[in-house]
């Protein structure tokens, strides 16, 4: 005959390895999720750095003007 205590177990035992499926199937979509964004920051540090870069040439470009203009004329 069976223990009721024993079948208590099990179902408490399926119960909670359910649950850790589930908990595990969230940290996993969380994981995707966040492995996303990482992907979309990589992105944008890029494309900033670049910016960065091109408005640093032109600013030195704009200065060799300037620095044309007021030489005196020879």
């Amino acid at each position: 005959m069976d223990d009721p205590s024993e079948n208590s177990n099990q179902s408490v035992a399926e119960a909670d390895l359910q649950e850790m499926a589930a908990v595990n199937d969230s940290l996993d979509e969380i994981s995707t999720v966040l492995d996303v964004f990482e992907q979309r920051t990589d992105n944008i540090i890029e494309q900033l750095k670049e910016l960065l870069h091109s408005n640093r040439e032109i600013r030195q470009e704009l200065a060799r003007m300037r620095s044309n203009l007021e030489k005196p004329a020879s």
